[in-house]
């Protein structure tokens, strides 16, 4: 323990403590990099130059700078990040997505319909290609099946998995699509090779009222 100033105290432990989070943090930061390098080097999914995009919606360098602080300020990241967090948005592209339903009522379907920071159509048109979600889609059955097999075998690896509603754990409980195969076995086939699952709500969360 040591005296760090007048009633000011620190211990040993809390010096280790914070040693162990900057560690973590560069950890984290030479992670980052190396992604950052591979997407840079990497052939785009789609073609979004993001200085255009900034002048088009009237952002200047400085407002983007800023929104880049502020972001990595609510990630909970320190500074040194910032420039990680620019460099991210600028070589965006519209992420391939595939929305899956299973027990649920679309409430959180529902919800993004009628968004309005950023609306459904600035999402769908700039920010992510939309491959699969059945509220949404125009095909069903076979059709929609066919559509969802192409999406997985076009962006294997590359897609986010975003999970509406809750799935059973037992047979013989929650069937989807025109083939009937059981949504704990949907979700196992199309989260394996998915980039990220992302769980919205409280049923694909929690279980919701479907697991009371």
């Amino acid at each position: 323990m040591r005296i760090i100033g007048k009633g000011k105290v620190a211990s040993s432990s809390s010096q280790g403590i914070a040693a162990r989070t900057l560690q973590e943090y560069e950890a984290l930061r030479l992670r980052c990099e190396r992604r950052l390098r591979e997407l840079e080097a990497s052939e785009p999914l789609n073609q979004v130059h993001l200085p255009s995009l900034l002048r088009d919606r009237g952002m200047s360098r400085r407002s983007f700078l800023k929104w880049a602080s502020a972001t990595t300020a609510l990630l909970f990241l320190p500074a040194s990040f910032e420039k990680l967090v620019a460099r991210a948005a600028a070589v965006m592209n519209r992420v391939p997505v595939i929305w899956v339903e299973y027990q649920d009522c679309a409430g959180n379907s529902e919800a993004i319909l009628r968004a309005d920071g950023p609306t459904i159509d600035e999402l769908l048109l700039e920010v992510i290609s939309l491959e699969y979600q059945e509220t949404l889609m125009a095909p069903s059955g076979f059709q929609a099946e066919a559509q969802l097999k192409d999406a997985v075998e076009s962006f294997r690896g590359k897609y986010i998995l975003i999970v509406e509603g809750s799935i059973p754990m037992e047979e013989g409980f929650g069937f989807n699509g025109a083939r009937a195969e059981s949504f704990l076995e949907n979700l196992k086939r199309l989260s394996r090779d998915a980039l990220a699952v992302i769980a919205v709500g409280s049923c694909a969360s929690y279980g919701g009222i479907p697991a009371a």
